[in-house]
């Protein structure tokens, strides 16, 4: 079972590994809006938001990896570990040329309807490099799957770290010694996406070679990884979705400067989910092998519940008592007149939201992945009255309001499933 000094080993590790891009986010990004301009800059951040979700794209093959390599599903046989990581690599590499194949359609799509400005066309051109690196980022995911699984979280954040900070450091190098230019932006992009590819196969220690991996496939094998990669990457989307949908809707029925009081403060609190995330993701291989084995399963699920509320509780304390001065500190007086009020909301919403992401990853090692998702699908239309509801009559508080509820409806909803999966009723 994991032991106390490992899980706070392995989640110190995971929260760096996190964490250390973002402090080089905090540095770039300023230099990066002076460089590019506000037009450019606006068209990387979506060229980073699409690196991000293509990585959600990959049917969940990555935790599905994981998963199998921990332990076997109770009363089946192990699947021998060339099998599994052979028929998981066919899958993403199918999947990553199909998603090529969309988003080239989509990008050709928009290239009849773009407007002649130089930067659209740049942009144009750094989306069409971009899909280089679609089989890199995904084939990524099953190799760092392999090393979570192994334990082995030092290796997955030694090449985390890199390459989250190139992701930020490489463009601002880009704007300071070639210019304002996209399509450089978006090929160094892809060099870190493949050089990051490169460093999990070597560390893994699996093999890389599509031959090899052929050799092993199996029907049966491909479509129960399939199925279970794919209702993990239906709940992923879905929780992702509802995360920024927000916005949107308040972008609909109110004004841009509700947006940003509310955008801002949003901001402040999603990047606290890299507490909860490194706890979970250090777990969830133990989780699986405690439900295998059926030996302590409960007690590594409250060890890691107590972690996540030891580590976001206070934080959140902080940011909601104390919201106004700090936002005063940050973006000024007038904003956190305008905006305090949102953090204070979102940060009870935090703490709910971090606490559902323990039973919602052991939902999963308990493979129940459908279970999950069917929730997350539940809380879709409910979410979306709530958000366009509140919002409309309340603004940006509103919309603070809906997310808070939503995340303690999930906390709720996750708990209670999770405890019936745990007594074998679900």
């Amino acid at each position: 079972m994991l032991s106390r000094g490992r899980l706070l080993r392995d989640s110190a590790t995971n929260l760096l590994g996190f964490g250390l891009p973002l402090v080089a986010a905090f540095f770039c990004i300023p230099q990066l809006i002076h460089g590019l301009g506000a037009d450019r800059f606006g068209v990387l951040t979506l060229l980073w938001a699409v690196a991000s979700y293509l990585g959600l794209l990959d049917l969940g093959l990555g935790k599905v990896v994981t998963q199998e390599l921990s332990a076997p599903a109770p009363g089946r046989a192990a699947l021998p570990r060339p099998v599994v990581v052979g028929n998981a690599m066919l899958l993403l590499g199918m999947l990553s040329l199909l998603i090529i194949a969309i988003a080239g359609v989509l990008l050709v799509g928009a290239g009849f309807q773009a407007q002649p400005l130089p930067w659209k066309r740049d942009a144009l051109w750094a989306g069409a490099v971009m899909l280089l690196g679609v089989p890199a980022l995904v084939l990524s995911n099953g190799f760092k799957g392999i090393l979570e699984a192994d334990g082995h979280f030092s290796m997955v954040n030694a090449v985390r770290v890199p390459i989250g900070i190139w992701t930020f450091a490489a463009p601002l190098a880009v704007c300071v010694f070639f210019g304002p230019s996209l399509v450089g932006i978006s090929l160094v992009l892809v060099l870190g996406r493949v050089v990051n590819l490169l460093a999990y196969m070597v560390t893994s220690g699996e093999s890389c070679s599509p031959r090899a991996w052929l050799a092993q496939r199996d029907r049966q094998v491909l479509k129960g990884l399939a199925t279970t990669g794919g209702w993990m990457s239906l709940s992923s989307l879905l929780s992702a979705f509802m995360g920024y949908v927000d916005r949107f809707v308040l972008a609909y029925v109110a004004t841009p400067a509700i947006v940003a009081y509310y955008a801002v403060s949003q901001e402040i609190v999603t990047k606290l989910w890299i507490f909860p995330t490194s706890v979970v993701t250090a777990t969830f291989p133990s989780m699986v092998k405690a439900h295998a084995e059926g030996v302590a399963a409960r007690r590594v699920l409250w060890r890691s519940a107590v972690l996540v509320l030891l580590l976001v509780v206070p934080i959140c304390a902080v940011l909601g008592v104390w919201a106004r001065p700090i936002l005063a500190l940050w973006v000024g007086d007038e904003f956190a007149a305008a905006s305090h009020q949102v953090l204070s909301i979102l940060c009870v919403g935090m703490v709910f939201g971090g606490a559902a992401a323990v039973p919602f990853t052991a939902l999963h090692a308990m493979r129940r992945q459908k279970v999950a998702a069917q929730i997350h699908a539940a809380e879709f239309p409910v979410f979306l009255v709530l958000i366009v509801v509140l919002s409309s009559q309340l603004g940006a508080v509103g919309a603070a309001m809906a997310w808070a509820l939503r995340c303690a409806i999930d906390f709720c909803l996750m708990t209670f499933w999770c405890e019936r999966a745990l007594m074998g009723k679900a």
